[in-house]
């Protein structure tokens, strides 16, 4: 006989059964096709919401990664005198655009704003080889459009708008190469294999990280030659030839921009002060990173391609792409020191360097997202989030300093998760409840998802307004200060055109706002303090006693970050000093 607890049991065991079955069965997949005017209206979304984050900067506040990428194109549109810069060079993808500006103007604040403009455009120009990386994953035509234009709304692709920076170009370069792979892989004709092999190639020339992209369709080529042969061989012919002419530009920029460049010799020095606990500790930081700032879709990009590896080539080749770009960003980082005015918060999560290859994964999700229909790979997503967060939790936030700083543009999709007073106070981040907000959002992210496009549209609304408010609360703000100070910092009305500025060599990339300040006068390098001959104007620490021992005075106008105009005696001191615009050196403390 049934007894009520063996009625009861049964009960519950068949309803568990009939959970787990429902979970683990894939239901049909949703055919999500918008129209074609909410494809247009993400689109211009996008485009303004880029616009909107970039209309602030009205001026350089990094001096190697803007003004060494604006040096590029001055030294290709060989306007006049070059620029004399100190720092590792930079590819000259975004120099080659400038070329054209610099050979219209002089004024470098005009070619900063068309710069500016230009990054704009390559953020939405960006969208089209998206959108067909999403139909790849199974995303309809229009659908495919709206789902490339939300991804470009996270902050890890807005906040790289607000800089003269190669970020814009090498995603748009790496997101070119894929498209134009699964191009190939449709159509494999000789033409579409050079297309292939050219933007490939291009890749370094957007960026120096964008050797990593290049290598992997490079490894893609050699397995079209076992496919066809003539494919693989025009494609990687094409490919290595840019490549290897893309280098030997920058070497050519370089030999003529900087006063030394190490950049190559620096590629894997960070390695060198890491251990295996540093690097994997590393490693789950940078998934970390990639879970919290493309929520939901990053995790549903990485189970989308490990499905797909069995039968798909377009899927080794993301992958490829996503392994080299995050074994690049663990050999360039180096262990930030414990404590001291350099100590960094953000190389233990260093999502920049990395970020091409996460676009990527998160438009393959966001595909999956408006797509699949499955319980079981929704709890998936969750698990992993929550899971990365806990080893993360576990094995890097308790290797990072205490009070650490970070930059924006280093980990632009979770920097509106940090706080600089926290930062101020020597305080621990809330590492706890920040990894909690990470899971949560993933987890409403999959929720949305089962009611029609939610799950897109939750993500629009959340990145379109975080991108606003983090640029107004937060970025421009702090920004701003450098960006006003380089502008009052300018004293070129000061000085006469014709009068040549020695900077001192031994402040490093500080002189290089001088040089873009004083564009179109020329900076020399000079090295104070040795005795060699030296311009009438010399730039260097408003402290340094050299100067004044010489009877140097200060053009206070020019001050900026600690160094300072030095007139020394002569014609132009004497004419300075009777316009009231010179002080005497400061007074030494003590």
């Amino acid at each position: 006989m049934t007894t009520p607890v063996t009625h009861s049991l049964d009960t519950a065991g068949a309803r568990i059964k009939g959970w787990w079955l429902a979970a683990s069965t894939r239901q049909s997949d949703r055919a999500w096709v918008p129209p074609a005017w909410v494809a247009v209206a993400s689109v211009l979304v996008a485009a303004a919401i880029h616009a909107s984050v970039a209309w602030g900067s009205i001026g350089p506040i990094f001096g190697p990664d803007e003004i060494g990428t604006m040096g590029n194109g001055r030294v290709i549109a060989d306007s006049g005198q070059n620029w004399s810069l100190i720092g590792n060079g930079y590819m000259p993808g975004v120099g080659l655009m400038l070329a054209p500006v610099w050979a219209l103007t002089d004024d470098p604040f005009v070619v900063y704003q068309v710069a500016l403009a230009l990054g704009v455009a390559t953020a939405v120009l960006s969208i089209w080889p998206l959108s067909n990386v999403a139909r790849w994953a199974g995303a309809s035509a229009s659908g495919a459009v709206v789902i490339a234009a939300v991804i470009s709304l996270a902050p890890a692709r807005t906040i790289p708008s607000n800089y003269v920076m190669s970020e814009n170009l090498l995603i748009l370069v790496t997101a070119s190469a894929v498209a134009l792979a699964i191009r190939v892989l449709r159509s494999p004709t000789l033409l579409n294999a050079a297309l292939f092999g050219l933007v490939a190639g291009a890749a370094p020339l957007a960026h120096g990280r964008g050797a990593t992209v290049a290598l992997a369709c490079g490894l893609w080529c050699v397995w079209w030659l076992w496919r066809r042969a003539a494919v693989g061989l025009v494609a990687g012919i094409i490919a290595t030839s840019v490549s290897a002419a893309s280098y030997l530009l920058y070497r050519w920029i370089t030999a003529r921009l900087y006063y030394g460049d190490d950049r190559v010799a620096d590629v894997l020095s960070g390695s060198e002060s890491r251990t295996w606990e540093d690097v994997i500790a590393s490693l789950a930081g940078v998934s970390w990173y990639a879970v919290a700032a493309w929520p939901a879709v990053a995790a549903l990009g990485v189970l989308l391609l490990a499905r797909r590896l069995r039968h798909d080539p377009i899927a080794w080749l993301v992958t490829g792409i996503t392994t080299l770009a995050i074994v690049l960003t663990l050999t360039q980082m180096q262990r930030s020191p414990s404590e001291g005015p350099f100590t960094r918060l953000d190389t233990w999560f260093y999502g920049r360097y990395a970020e091409q290859a996460f676009v990527l994964l998160a438009v393959i999700g966001a595909a999956a997202l408006v797509r699949v229909r499955w319980a079981a790979l929704s709890a998936a997503v969750v698990l992993i989030t929550a899971a990365v967060s806990i080893v993360f939790l576990v094995l890097t936030v308790p290797r990072m300093p205490v009070g650490g700083y970070f930059i924006d543009i280093h980990v632009p999709g979770v920097s509106h998760y940090l706080s600089l007073d926290t930062i101020i106070a020597g305080e621990s981040e809330p590492w706890a409840l920040i990894c909690g907000a990470t899971v949560l959002v993933a987890l409403l992210v999959v929720i949305a998802s089962w009611v029609r496009s939610a799950g897109i549209l939750v993500l629009a609304l959340y990145w379109g307004a975080l991108s606003l408010a983090n640029d107004a609360t937060r970025i421009d703000p702090r920004d701003d200060y450098y960006r006003e100070t380089a502008a009052l910092g300018e004293a070129s009305a000061y000085l006469p055109a014709d009068v040549t500025v020695g900077a001192d060599i031994t402040y490093a990339e500080g002189t290089n706002f001088y040089v873009f300040w004083n564009t179109p006068r020329r900076l020399t390098l000079i090295a104070v303090g040795e005795g060699l001959p030296h311009p009438d104007v010399v730039l260097t620490t408003i402290g340094n006693p050299v100067p004044a021992q010489a009877g140097a005075k200060l053009l206070p106008e020019g001050d900026y970050a600690g160094l300072g105009y030095w007139i020394y005696p002569g014609d132009l001191q004497d004419s300075l000093s009777e316009a009231g615009l010179l002080v005497d050196a400061p007074t030494p403390a003590g």
